[in-house]
């Protein structure tokens, strides 16, 4: 099997590496601003909206064929 790229590969974390830095990319206490996090569940919503949307469609076009089959 072949290596992976290096930037795919596992680097080990110290014994003495400080989570609480912005130097960790799982920190995000300051990473997501409220104005970012409130910009993320707008989109969010909007995606629910139109996903919502598209099954309303495909059911009444599901209707659809079944009364067209079963007349």
């Amino acid at each position: 099997m072949p290596e992976p790229p290096q930037s795919l590969r596992a680097t080990p974390v110290s014994k003495n590496y400080d989570f609480n830095t912005a130097e960790n990319p799982f920190f995000v206490r300051e990473a997501f601003t409220d104005q970012a996090v409130l910009t993320l569940l707008a989109e969010l919503r909007t995606e629910l909206r139109l996903l919502n949307l598209h099954l309303k469609i495909a059911f009444e076009h599901d209707n659809l064929d079944r009364d067209v089959t079963t007349t």
